[in-house]
């Protein structure tokens, strides 16, 4: 079991994205991005345009560059570099 889990298992959530592990991402990803709606925790087909998604995509792939960067992975645009890798389906994840 990760760590992202255990939190959700320990503060019994249905989601990893519910715990205090991304909260703080998505409250910025919401102070950051005027006008956006809020996060909502929905699933499925209870997550109309994909709104919930978004958010989950955006703060999963912020928290991944950070700790890739905090481990040496230096930001590129090359097709082999993190910053290429994750950003494009993040990116995504708005446009829906």
């Amino acid at each position: 079991m990760g760590f992202e889990r255990l939190v959700a298992v320990l503060q019994n959530q249905q989601s990893n994205y519910d715990t205090d592990v991304f909260e703080p991402l998505i409250d910025a990803i919401e102070k950051l991005i005027p006008g956006v709606p809020p996060y909502g925790g929905k699933l499925g087909d209870d997550d109309v345009g994909l709104k919930d998604t978004a958010y989950r995509v955006i703060s999963d792939h912020a928290r991944t560059l950070s700790f890739a960067i905090a481990d040496g992975a230096l930001p590129s645009v090359r097709k082999s570099g993190v910053v290429h890798f994750l950003l494009p389906p993040a990116f995504e994840a708005c446009i829906v």
